[in-house]
This record gives structure tokens, C-alpha cells and sequence, in this order.
């Protein structure tokens, strides 16, 4: 089964700051399957789906995505 969406390598930094808010980050998800991203504030998890999306640039790495329709990707706040 391919993935919905993939990350490989993913690092993505705020303009300014010294260290990275993601670095080298790896994983997939599946098509049905059910993922919830839970942390801190500040730990970098709007970040992660902006970066997912397409919204925000990545300093390394790679997203790969389904073509729109293929599958839905729920955002729940």
C-alpha cells in the first residue's frame, strides 16, 4: 500500500533562530490511517503539518504527497 504522505529527512527552521524546529524527520502515513501529532508548546507541531502541506519551506529533506482526490487528510485542531 503506498503512503497518503511521506517525510524523509524533513528539517525546517524559523527565520532567525539558532537551532532547527524539526530535524530529520521520517515517517508515513497510510491511507485509513489515523494519526495524532500531541506535544508541548512550542515542540514544533503546526510547524510539522505546515511543513507537511507544502506551507513552509523545509531546509532538508522531502515531502511527498497523493495527488489531490487520492486521499483526505483531516485537520482537527
Amino acid at each position: 500500500m503506498s503512503a497518503l504522505i511521506r517525510a524523509s529527512d524533513l528539517s525546517v527552521s524559523h527565520a532567525g533562530a539558532d537551532l532547527p524546529v524539526l530535524r530529520h524527520v521520517d515517517f508515513r502515513i497510510a491511507p485509513a490511517e489515523i494519526v495524532t501529532v500531541v506535544g508541548p508548546n512550542g515542540s514544533g507541531k503546526s510547524t510539522l503539518v505546515r511543513a507537511l502541506l507544502g506551507h513552509v519551506p523545509a531546509d532538508t529533506g522531502r515531502v511527498e504527497r497523493l495527488p489531490p482526490g487520492a486521499g483526505q487528510i483531516p485537520l482537527v485542531p
